[in-house]
């Protein structure tokens, strides 16, 4: 929201889901590879976080798994 925006004051926070994955080697314990997700609504009603995961989560899990 935008300070001093009237209408933004009457608009609630959209949600969003945000999470960084790492994959981990254990021997020797070692990080591989690591990415960050973040996803927002559009909609301001109430979503649960599954449906802020979609088709752009699902690449960056292959992204990090190396396709």
């Amino acid at each position: 929201m935008r300070a001093g925006d009237p209408i933004g004051a009457l608009i609630l926070p959209h949600n969003s889901v945000t999470m960084t994955l790492r994959l981990m080697r254990l021997e020797p314990p070692a990080l591989i590879a690591q990415t960050t997700f973040h996803n927002q609504s559009r909609v301001t009603l109430n979503q649960p976080a599954t449906r802020l995961l979609d088709a752009r989560f699902r690449h960056a899990i292959l992204q990090l798994l190396g396709d």
